[in-house]
C-alpha cells in the first residue's frame, strides 16, 4: 500500500467479486475480507528516498524535487504535507483509508470488520504471523545458513521479489569459475604485478565440458573498436590477483572471493588486447596449457567476460574457432600465429545420440557423436557467427542432447550420463582448487532505493522449500486437488515449483514482523502473507483497526458483534493458536477467554479452507507457490486451499499502463470517468485468460448507456469465464428480448405478454447483478423489491423445449437467407419491384440424399451437411425436421413480411403438388 489502487488492481479485484456476486445468488454464504500488505521495503523505500529528496532540495535551490511533484499530481497529496510522509508510518494513516474509499465506491462485498494492515500497526496480526513462523520452525521449514542471494549493497540487505523496482522474478545465476593460471607474466604490462599469481577466470555453465577446453576467449574491443580493460583485482587468498571483468568482480566481492566482504579491491587495468596470444595453465583440461583467443561477442555484463572454449559441445565456441581458422588476416590483425591454431580439434568431452529433426520424406538413423556441435551446426546450416538464429537452435538442440542424453567419454566419470556426475564433477573441481562457486542475477534488478543489486553470499534464514517430501506434497495437491479455471495456470504452477528451492526470509530492515527467536531481523514480505487469509476468520474478533477510519463515522466496524479482546496478543501462547486454526484441545488456562476462543475456532472452521484465490499471474512464482507451500505445511488437508483464479495484466486502449506516458488510470478516476457499473462492464467484458487484457474506452462508455441466456451464463460464471457470461447474461440476453418483440409486433399488433417481460426483467437483473451491482439494484427496486438483489435467488431455468427451439433457429436463418440469396441479385431482378415470395418446402430428403447422410459419402450435399455439424450438431444429419415447417412459416408470415420488403409470403409443400413451375 505505496499508492492509490488502479485499474490494474480493480482487474483482479472483479474476478474475486463476480465470483462472490454470482454464489451469493446461487445460495451459498461468502465472506469476501479485504486486508492491506504494508510489509517490506516499498514504503520504507520511498520514505527514505523522499527525505532524502526534501534533503537535496533545501540544500540547493530549494525547489520541489520531481518524485514530489509526481506525487502531489498523480495521488492528489498536497505539497505542504509531502513531509510527513518521510515517516514510513504516516503511509500507513492516509492510503489504506483512501483504498477503502475507493473500494467501497467500486461496490465490493467486503466484510470490512475483518480488514487488517500487515505490520506492527496491527498486533494482532504480528503475534499471528510470529506463531506461524513459531510452527514452520518446529517442523524443521525453516534453516539458517549461507546462501546465494539478490542482495542491495545500499541497504545492506537482501532484495527479495518485492523489494525491487526492477526485475521481480529473476534469481540467482550459478557459474563455475575456472582458473587458468596466466604462464607469460614478463610481458611489460604485468611489470608491477608479476610477483603474484595471477589467474583468469571463465565462468561457466557446464563444467564437465572443460576437460576438452581448447583455448580461452577475451573481448579485445568494443563494438565500436573502443578498447575493452579488464581488472587485476585482489583475491581472497593471499598474493593471488583474479583478472574479470568489472561487473563480476562487483559480485565475487559479495561472495567471499576478496580480502574483505563488498570491497574489491583493482591493482591494475589490463586491454583485453594485450591478453591475447597469452598461455594460460588448465590442470583440468587435456591440452595443460592453451592460448587466449579474440572472440567479438562477449558481453562484459556477464559471467567474468572470460569464457572458455569447448568446441565439441558448444555450438558457438565451433563456429567462432572455425572463422578464426579460415581467416588468416583476422588472426594476424589480433597477433594470433598460425602454428597455435594446430590440434586444437582433437578433444571431445561428450558423447550421444544425434539425430536429426524430423523433415522431409526419409527418416534419418540415430547415432553416436562426440562432436555434438559441428553436427548441430551442419544440420541447421550455421555458416557464420552472423547466422544468429540458426546458431542459437543449434546452442539450444547440442545442450539438450549432450546434457540430458549423453555420456562421459573424459576424465575420472568417463562412461556414466552427464545428468548423473554434472554436479558432482563440478564439486571435485571446487574442492580441488580448480574452481570456485559464483552466481550473479539472472538480468538485471534494482532495489527500491535505486540500487544495482549483486547476489551475496550471507547468513540468513531460509524457507526451505527444495525439501524433497513437502515439495511433492505441494505438486500432488496442484495435480490432482486444486481447480484452477485454466490449463495454462495449472502449468505454470508446475512450472515453478521445478525451480523453487531456498528462500530467504528474513532482512535487516523494512517494515514487518520480527522473527521471534532472531529480532535483530525482520520476516520478509512475501513471506508473512501466505496465510494471512485464516486470519480474517477472527479479525474480527480481537482487533479494530483505527487506520481504516478515514473519518467516516462508522467507517471502522471494530471488533464487530464480538467486540475487542483488550490483552497484549504477544502473551498469546502458541497453545491458544493451535486450538483455534489446527484443532488442538482447549488448554485448562488461557490469556484469552475460553468462550472467545471458542467463537474464534468456530468462526475459523465455519469459513476455512479458501474455496478461491486471486490473483495476477506474475505471482505464481512466489507469492501464490508460497500460500500453497504454507497451507501444506501448518494445516491439515481438509484446510488446504480448493482453488486459485489467475490473470494477466490490464492495458489501457491497447497500450500498457504508464504513469510516465500519460496512460494510467486510478481506480478512483476510472469510477468518475465511467460511473461504478461502467467500469465494472468494461473490466468484464476485458478479458478472463492469462493473456494481458485490454480496458476499452469506448466499451466502458456503451455501458454507461446500456445499462439503462440463464443456462449458459450459469454455466459460464462457474467456470470463472466472467466475459462469456456478460455476453450470455446481457447481449444475447437483450437480443432474445428484441427477436420477442419484433416478433410480437408482426404477429400480435405489440401486444405483449407481462409476466413473460416481468420475468425477463428479473432474470435479466440477476444475472447482471455480480457485475453491475448499482445499475441491478436501482432496477430491482423499481420491480417493486424492497430486500437487495443480492438476497434473491439465481434463476431456475427449466429444461429447453428442444422443439420450439429449432423453430426459432429455424425462422431466424430463414430471415438471413432470404436476405442474403435475394439481395444480392439486384443487377438481375429489380428488388423495389419483387413483392412476394414463394417457399418450397420439402418434407424430407430425397432418396439419393438419404443415401449420402447414412453413408456420409463425400459430395456436395454431404460437405453442406457437415459444415452445418459444427453449428447444429447430430441433428444437421436428420432426415427432416421435429415441426411442420409450413405451419411454422405460416403463422410467422406476417413477422416475415415486417423484416423483409415483400408484399406476400407463401409456402407449397412437396407433399401437396407434383411439379413446381419456375
Amino acid at each position: 500500500m505505496n499508492g492509490l489502487l488502479h485499474l490494474g488492481h480493480a482487474f483482479s479485484l472483479t474476478k474475486a467479486e463476480f465470483a462472490v456476486g454470482y454464489y451469493r445468488l446461487k445460495g451459498f454464504l461468502c465472506l469476501w475480507p479485504f486486508g492491506f500488505h504494508c510489509t517490506g521495503m516499498p514504503i520504507q523505500a520511498a520514505a527514505n528516498l523522499l527525505k532524502q529528496e526534501l534533503g537535496e532540495s533545501e540544500s540547493a535551490s530549494g525547489s520541489t524535487p520531481v518524485y514530489l511533484c509526481s506525487a502531489t499530481q498523480n495521488m492528489g497529496i498536497p505539497e505542504e504535507q509531502i513531509s510527513l510522509f518521510t515517516n514510513a508510518s504516516h503511509w500507513l494513516e492516509y492510503f489504506p483509508p483512501k483504498a477503502k474509499r475507493d473500494l467501497q465506491e467500486m461496490g465490493l462485498k467486503i466484510d470490512w470488520r475483518r480488514s487488517f494492515i500487515t505490520t506492527e500497526a496491527s498486533p494482532w496480526y504480528d503475534a499471528f504471523i510470529k506463531w506461524q513462523f513459531r510452527r514452520l520452525q518446529s517442523l524443521d521449514k525453516i534453516k539458517f545458513g549461507k546462501r546465494h542471494s539478490i542482495y542491495s549493497p545500499l541497504d545492506k540487505q537482501i532484495c527479495a521479489d518485492h523489494d525491487r523496482a526492477v526485475g521481480e522474478g529473476v534469481c540467482p545465476q550459478s557459474y563455475t569459475l575456472i582458473k587458468m593460471k596466466l604462464l607469460d607474466t614478463s610481458n611489460k604490462v604485468f611489470e608491477n604485478i608479476s610477483s603474484y599469481d595471477i589467474y583468469l577466470l571463465a565462468a561457466t555453465l557446464r563444467p564437465e565440458t572443460i576437460y576438452a577446453q581448447t583455448n580461452c576467449w577475451v573481448l579485445p574491443h568494443d563494438k565500436d573498436g573502443n578498447d575493452v580493460t579488464y581488472g587485476c583485482y585482489r583475491s581472497h587468498v593471499a598474493n593471488e590477483l583474479f583478472i574479470v571483468g568489472d561487473h563480476a568482480a562487483r559480485n565475487m566481492a559479495f561472495q567471499g572471493l576478496s580480502p574483505s566482504f563488498g570491497v574489491s579491491e583493482c591493482v591494475a587495468r589490463i586491454r583485453g588486447q594485450d591478453l591475447l596470444g597469452l598461455r594460460v595453465a588448465s590442470p583440468i583440461s587435456r591440452l595443460g596449457e592453451l592460448r587466449i583467443f579474440p572472440l567479438l561477442n562477449i558481453f562484459m555484463d556477464k559471467g567474468t567476460g572470460i569464457v572458455a572454449c569447448v568446441p565439441s559441445v558448444s555450438p558457438e565456441d565451433h563456429i567462432a574457432l572455425r572463422d578464426l581458422e579460415a581467416k588468416p588476416k583476422f588472426r594476424a590483425k589480433y597477433g594470433i600465429e598460425d602454428s597455435w591454431m594446430e590440434g586444437l580439434r582433437s578433444d571431445t568431452v561428450i558423447m550421444a545420440p544425434y539425430k536429426k529433426d524430423k523433415g522431409g520424406d526419409k527418416e534419418e538413423e540415430e547415432e553416436k557423436c562426440e562432436c555434438i556441435a559441428e553436427r548441430a551446426c551442419e544440420e541447421f546450416k550455421v555458416a557464420s557467427q552472423n547466422d544468429r538464429n540458426s546458431l542459437e537452435m543449434a546452442k539450444i538442440k547440442a545442450y539438450k542432447i549432450s546434457l540430458n542424453d549423453g555420456s562421459m567419454t573424459a576424465g575420472p566419470f568417463a562412461g556414466q550420463r552427464v545428468k548423473d556426475v554434472k554436479n558432482l564433477i563440478r564439486d571435485q573441481f571446487i574442492a580441488e582448487n580448480l574452481a570456485y562457486d559464483f552466481s550473479e542475477p539472472e538480468s538485471k534488478v534494482i532495489s527500491r532505493t535505486g540500487d544495482t543489486c549483486v547476489v551475496a553470499l550471507t547468513d540468513q534464514w531460509y524457507l526451505n522449500y527444495g525439501e524433497k517430501k513437502w515439495k511433492a506434497q505441494v505438486e500432488q495437491h496442484i495435480r490432482q486437488e486444486m481447480e484452477f479455471f485454466s490449463s495454462d495456470t495449472r502449468g505454470r504452477f508446475l512450472s515453478a515449483i521445478d525451480w523453487l528451492e531456498d528462500w530467504g526470509c528474513s532482512r535487516s530492515f523494512g517494515l514487518g514482523t520480527k522473527l521471534p527467536w532472531d529480532e535483530t531481523q525482520v520476516i520478509e514480505s512475501l513471506s508473512d502473507s501466505s496465510i494471512y487469509m485464516s486470519f480474517y476468520a477472527i479479525a474480527h474478533l480481537v482487533s479494530s483497526s483505527s487506520l481504516l477510519n478515514d473519518g467516516d463515522e462508522g467507517a471502522s466496524a471494530g471488533a464487530g458483534a464480538g467486540g475487542k479482546v483488550d490483552i497484549d496478543p504477544h502473551l498469546v501462547p502458541d497453545e491458544e493458536w493451535d486450538y483455534i486454526f489446527l484443532d488442538a484441545r482447549m488448554p485448562d488456562q488461557t490469556v484469552i477467554p475460553q468462550e472467545r476462543l471458542k467463537m474464534m475456532r468456530t468462526e475459523f472452521r465455519f469459513w476455512y479452507p479458501v474455496d478461491l484465490r486471486v490473483s495476477g499471474k506474475d505471482l505464481i512464482q512466489n507469492h501464490l507457490l508460497f500460500f500453497l507451500y504454507n497451507h501444506i505445511a501448518i494445516f491439515p488437508p481438509e484446510r488446504w486451499p480448493r482453488a486459485v483464479r489467475t490473470n494477466g495484466h490490464v492495458m489501457l486502449n491497447n497500450d500498457k499502463m504508464s504513469k510516465s506516458t500519460g496512460n494510467f488510470l486510478t481506480l478512483r478516476e476510472a469510477v468518475d470517468l465511467y460511473s461504478a457499473d461502467g467500469m465494472r462492464f468494461a473490466l468484464a467484458c476485458a478479458g478472463d485468460a492469462n493473456e494481458d487484457a485490454n480496458f476499452e474506452h469506448s466499451v466502458a462508455n456503451s455501458a454507461i448507456l446500456k445499462l439503462t441466456y440463464a443456462r449458459m451464463a450459469d454455466n459460464h460464471y462457474a467456470k470463472q469465464q466472467f466475459r462469456d457470461a456478460l455476453i450470455c447474461g446481457f447481449d444475447l440476453l437483450l437480443g432474445a428480448r428484441d427477436r420477442y418483440r419484433n416478433m410480437v409486433r408482426a404477429m400480435h399488433d405489440g401486444g405483449y405478454l407481462k409476466d413473460l417481460l416481468l420475468r425477463f426483467l428479473q432474470y435479466h437483473t440477476v444475472l447482471i447483478a455480480p457485475i453491475c451491482p448499482h445499475y441491478a439494484e436501482h432496477v430491482w427496486s423499481m420491480l417493486g423489491n424492497a430486500d437487495s438483489v443480492m438476497h434473491a435467488r439465481w434463476p431456475e431455468v427449466k429444461e429447453e423445449d428442444a422443439a420450439l427451439t429449432r423453430m426459432t433457429n429455424y425462422i431466424d436463418k430463414l430471415v438471413v437467407e432470404l436476405s442474403e440469396t435475394v439481395r444480392p441479385r439486384q443487377q438481375l431482378v429489380d428488388w423495389d419491384h419483387v413483392e412476394a415470395v414463394e417457399i418450397f418446402i420439402s418434407t424430407s430428403c430425397s432418396p439419393w440424399q438419404v443415401t449420402c447422410l447414412e453413408t456420409k459419402k463425400v459430395l456436395p450435399f454431404v460437405q453442406f451437411r457437415i459444415d452445418e455439424f459444427e453449428q447444429r450438431g447430430e441433428e444437421a444429419f436428420e432426415d427432416g425436421v421435429p415441426f411442420e415447417e409450413e405451419a411454422v412459416v405460416q403463422e410467422l408470415t406476417s413477422f416475415l413480411l415486417s423484416e423483409l420488403p415483400l408484399s406476400s409470403v407463401k409456402t407449397i409443400s412437396s407433399k401437396n403438388i407434383n411439379h413446381v413451375s419456375p
